[in-house]
């Protein structure tokens, strides 16, 4: 994603200040001050409006997970080892471990948690993620080695894993770096393999006869509904 240098300025202030006190907590003023823009106007010039920034930031560093993500699945399918769920979404988590432990940039997942957990945000990011080509490729693969979960119940787990990892990566990061006592590398890398266990169990787990239930029960009622609408 090629910017220029005022405007990647801004999208990376915003992006840490947005990471520390919220999205309703940070002012375009406040933003703008914080880098260095003399011009009280300059992201309204270069964005539009504060929601397009936050758009400007999920685009911003798209870029670099898909880079990430299209050199661990190359590496992956190349290494001729196992090709399970695990490992898959391992690769899917790769973008957020890349940048764990990097001080410098871990502060964008306390932004995606901020993001994800605001109820006046307008949507949530993952249908962006999961557009990303090398994605795309992923889940391919996962429905490949998941066909007997519905489709409706795979996506509804995987917003759901998305969810998960997004908002404990961000408790992650405080721990290594914001909190009296911290966590030590080591013991996030433990967390950080338990939470893909979760995951490969939360994607791959056969489903109940309460979800089957309530999958019939839905297919029974929208028909229904389509004829209404129609």
């Amino acid at each position: 994603m090629d910017l220029d240098a005022t405007k990647e300025r801004l999208i990376v202030t915003a992006e840490q200040l947005f990471a520390e006190h919220g999205l309703s907590g940070v002012t375009v003023r406040q933003i703008n001050e914080a880098a260095g823009q003399r011009n009280t106007s300059a992201i309204y010039y270069h964005f539009g409006c504060k929601a397009r920034l936050i758009g400007a930031i999920f685009a911003y560093r798209l870029d670099a997970y898909e880079q990430v993500l299209k050199r661990m699945w190359t590496t992956l399918e190349r290494s001729g080892g196992p090709l399970g769920v695990r490992e898959i979404i391992k690769t899917l988590y790769a973008p957020q471990h890349d940048i764990l432990f990097d001080p410098g940039r871990a502060y964008h997942l306390r932004f995606v948690a901020q993001h994800v957990t605001d109820p006046q945000a307008l949507g949530v990011p993952f249908e962006t993620f999961f557009q990303l080509p090398t994605v795309q490729i992923a889940m391919n693969r996962l429905r490949t080695l998941t066909t007997h979960v519905p489709e409706t119940v795979f996506m509804h787990r995987m917003r759901s894993y998305m969810f998960m990892s997004v908002t404990t990566s961000a408790d992650w990061v405080r721990a290594l770096y914001d909190t009296p006592v911290r966590m030590t590398a080591e013991e996030v890398e433990l967390a950080y393999e338990a939470l893909i266990d979760g995951a490969t169990a939360l994607i791959a787990g056969p489903i109940s006869a309460a979800t089957a239930q309530r999958l019939a029960q839905l297919a029974e009622v929208e028909p229904v509904s389509q004829s209404l609408s129609a």
